[in-house]
């Protein structure tokens, strides 16, 4: 059976947290490390990102079909550090074979949390993508492939067309082999099943006939870079664009999912940002203080915004590393949202 393959590469990059303590408490200092950021940012660039995003524009400007998430923080740090590479990925994109997805502007549990920071974010992220290549995507990727039908129906309304989610063998039974479906709302709107077993289907399961695969840097790595994920895959199938197989597959039946499911492509569960007491405190912390935010500064609300990256939540994963980050990690968003709260009761 023939195998038809869309790839997804996504890209994004937190930003560092200073090291705020106990005294820096209603002090003026910054939460965040700025000039760490940078370094950081400078120096995986070099190593990972710059090569890797070579590799994409080159290959989609040779014909190849892609697609690819950038975050609204890591498009800020490349206008920083290379405004050519940005250059480029909008000439490849206008050329025709690289897709820019929408998304949140930086990866938040917003989807899970609060309704109304998911609609900022997914606002945000399409002005920046806007203004900075000129388009407006329809295909939207959220962090891990959250999915359920109430954001898909917030997406359908702000624009999108379609967006990706997990595979739920127990729900599809007869349709355990299909890939695209759409909401139970709208028919239009196209929800779009990853391969998130390694690409194990992809080599294993003729039965299945669509594929979409996503990969991050680390994953990039390896497998050896862009050219060997490209090579690897159309081994195994005809590489096309996701407009194209959605042109190839207008019939479709419904994925009703009304609780958030996550459909992480490298091993991940929801439980690896909200599983143990530390997540669960900063959480409670953060998201107390959304009410107080109403009638702020949309500086404060952004700085809000700013602090829930789901990447500081997955550093306070305890059972993933020996060290003693979690911890520091966690005093220092402790520290942070006490002193955020003192300066918004004031």
């Amino acid at each position: 059976m023939r195998k038809f393959i869309s790839i997804t590469f996504t890209f994004d990059f937190s930003i560092r947290l200073s090291s705020f303590n106990l005294f820096d408490i209603g002090t003026d200092k910054d939460c965040f490390d700025n000039q760490k950021t940078i370094e950081d940012f400078t120096n995986q660039y070099n190593q990972t990102f710059k090569a890797q995003l070579n590799s994409i524009v080159t290959a989609s400007k040779t014909g190849t079909p892609l697609s690819i998430y950038l975050s609204a923080d890591f498009i800020q740090l490349l206008q920083e550090v290379d405004q050519y590479m940005l250059s480029g990925i909008k000439d490849a994109a206008t050329a025709g074979n690289l897709e820019l997805l929408g998304g949140l502007d930086r990866l938040n549990l917003s989807a899970v949390y609060s309704e109304r920071q998911f609609v900022r974010s997914v606002v945000s992220h399409r002005d920046v993508m806007k203004s900075t290549f000129g388009v407006e995507p329809t295909t939207f990727y959220n962090i891990e492939n959250i999915f359920f039908t109430r954001i898909g129906n917030i997406l359908s309304e702000n624009g999108f067309n379609k967006t990706f989610a997990g595979v739920i063998d127990w729900y599809l039974g007869s349709n355990l082999h299909e890939r695209v479906f759409h909401l139970s709302t709208s028919e239009q709107f196209k929800v779009l099943l990853v391969d998130g077993d390694q690409t194990k289907a992809l080599f294993h399961i003729p039965e299945i006939k669509q594929h979409f695969l996503q990969f991050n840097p680390t994953q990039i790595a390896a497998l050896e870079g862009i050219e060997s994920v490209i090579s690897k895959t159309s081994a195994k199938g005809e590489l096309v664009s996701i407009a194209k197989q959605m042109k190839d597959n207008s019939s479709s039946k419904s994925y009703n999912i009304k609780n958030p499911v996550m459909g992480s492509t490298h091993d991940l569960m929801l439980d690896s940002f909200n599983g143990n007491a530390l997540q669960s405190q900063v959480l409670k912390q953060y998201y107390q203080l959304e009410e107080m935010l109403a009638s702020d500064s949309k500086d404060t609300i952004k700085l809000w915004d700013k602090l829930g990256h789901s990447e500081y939540l997955h550093l306070m994963n305890v059972s993933e590393t020996s060290d003693k980050q979690p911890y520091t990690i966690y005093n220092q968003l402790n520290n942070i949202l006490t002193d955020l709260k003192l300066k918004l009761e004031n």
